[in-house]
């Protein structure tokens, strides 16, 4: 569904299962996924698709309660739309509702590294590997998050080092500025 047909495809199929079943909560929190994509794919109008997304994210929670794909997918929207509180919130509802859900911990762990809490993020990553199957050792899940796209390699050799400021002002650091001078 990466495509724009394959996108389109996707969104006409859920919305005619929408079409047939007008209380398809899990359907609506689908459409959040291919909005996003939408969005991301169309810089000229990605607030309009953001919009979209938010809208079948609040249907979804509003038709169920207790799905949390649709709690995740407001949680996203929220995100989106830079509304970390709100984000924060909803992915909390969501892991609460069921720990597995999709991207959940990582939309919480993003959450948290905007918001410059970095113990709570390393929990959040800690969650949502497990114990069992995630990595041990600090190198492995630097590793296993670089390989995740969650964080930099830079951010990574950061981290193993014991620092975790990655702000300059408002601007997140990805890579080394430069040295010397």
């Amino acid at each position: 569904l990466r495509s724009a047909s394959g996108r389109r495809q996707g969104i006409e199929s859920l919305q005619r299962a929408i079409a047939a079943d007008s209380s398809f909560a899990a359907a609506y929190a689908g459409l959040v996924w291919l909005y996003h994509n939408e969005a991301g794919s169309s810089p000229r109008n990605h607030r309009e698709w953001f919009d979209r997304a938010e809208q079948a994210a609040r249907k979804a929670v509003a038709l169920d309660e207790t799905l949390a794909d649709g709690h995740s997918a407001l949680a996203w929207s929220h995100f989106m739309l830079g509304d970390l509180t709100a984000a924060e919130a909803e992915f909390t509802r969501a892991i609460a509702l069921d720990p597995a859900v999709h991207r959940g911990y990582e939309g919480l762990a993003g959450v948290y590294m905007l918001t410059r809490r970095p113990a709570e993020q390393l929990a959040a990553v800690r969650e949502a590997v497990g114990e069992e199957k995630g990595p041990g050792s600090a190198p492995q899940t630097a590793e296993w998050l670089v390989a995740r796209e969650w964080i930099t390699p830079w951010q990574a050799k950061m981290l193993l080092a014991g620092k975790t400021a990655f702000f300059l002002g408002k601007y997140k650091l990805l890579a080394m500025l430069g040295q010397g001078g």
